[in-house]
């Protein structure tokens, strides 16, 4: 709920911005503060999907973090590896 708020707070912001710039160039078109705020707070809150996508998917798909099953398998392999080598001796 957090990152709505702020992300609705950074598209107002961008929006007064915006709508500044425009007054200075004395251009007369509208701008809608609502509007720059719902966007900005969809921005804020698709970086934060991102980032825990990141964070939490991206991790497993490299193996960093390993279940119990992946574990065993892993240690079957070590140990099948070095009954190899012992019978090549």
């Amino acid at each position: 709920m957090a990152m709505l708020a702020i992300g609705a707070a950074w598209g107002r912001l961008v929006g007064q911005l915006v709508a500044a710039v425009l007054r200075r160039l004395d251009v007369a078109l509208a701008v809608s503060m609502p509007a720059y705020a719902v966007v900005g707070a969809a921005a804020a809150l698709g970086e934060l999907t991102r980032i825990l996508c990141l964070l939490l998917i991206k991790p497993t798909q490299y193996h960093l973090i390993t279940t119990s099953h992946q574990r065993s398998k892993c240690r079957q392999e070590q140990w099948l590896t070095v009954q190899a080598s012992n019978k090549g001796l």
